[in-house]
């Protein structure tokens, strides 16, 4: 965990972004366990997730499951479905039609959507 701080620190410093690799498993945890962030700040509350549907409405396909340690909300997309597959793929959102993308970073064990990517 140490390590991944430092390259990504290093990274930031140098003006690079990382790589991402690898290919889709289905394991479908991109869509599970998602953190989100609205304004550069990560949704703490059922508030702030509301604010953030106001503003984004493709907001509205996530639905909170829990807290994190750090008392961040977790969300799981309510178009996922037992197969791991997207049950509305041809209209799910910019965010997850560039997954992966570089512009998404990790935050602790789960994907990160930023309003932004």
């Amino acid at each position: 965990m140490i390590l991944e701080a430092f390259r990504k620190l290093w990274l930031k410093l140098r003006g690079r972004q990382p790589i991402l690799r690898g290919e889709c498993i289905r394991c479908g945890q991109c869509c599970r366990g998602i953190h989100l962030k609205l304004g550069g700040n990560w949704l703490k509350s059922e508030k702030a997730f509301r604010r953030a549907i106001e503003r984004n409405p493709h907001y509205a396909i996530f639905q909170a499951t829990e807290k994190d340690p750090q008392g961040l909300l977790r969300f799981s997309c309510t178009k996922v479905g037992e197969n791991n597959f997207c049950t509305d793929y041809e209209n799910r959102p910019s965010v997850c039609r560039k997954y992966p993308s570089s512009a998404r970073r990790e935050l602790g064990e789960g994907p990160v959507v930023d309003e932004n990517a």
